[in-house]
């Protein structure tokens, strides 16, 4: 119970925090516009079967994902 009640109010801490703050906020926003971007790029690469995993082999669904992952990563560097 006590450890709860520290967890609150240790939550409540950072929000306050996290309100007065503009320059955390704006460093989480960066973040997840990237991770965002990076994702719709990710969905832009999927061409033949729309992302569907069709192969069964542990090693043939490696392949399938690790390609449009490597692919994004080309294009990002």
């Amino acid at each position: 119970m006590a450890l709860r009640e520290i967890g609150r109010i240790e939550r409540t801490l950072f929000i306050i925090e996290w309100l007065l703050d503009a320059d955390m906020q704006r460093r989480a926003q960066v973040g997840l516009n990237k991770g965002e971007a990076h994702h719709a790029l990710k969905n832009a690469l999927r061409i033949g079967r729309q992302g569907e995993i069709r192969d069964r082999t542990a090693e043939g669904q490696h392949y399938h994902m690790a390609g449009p992952n490597q692919l994004a990563a080309i294009i990002i560097y």
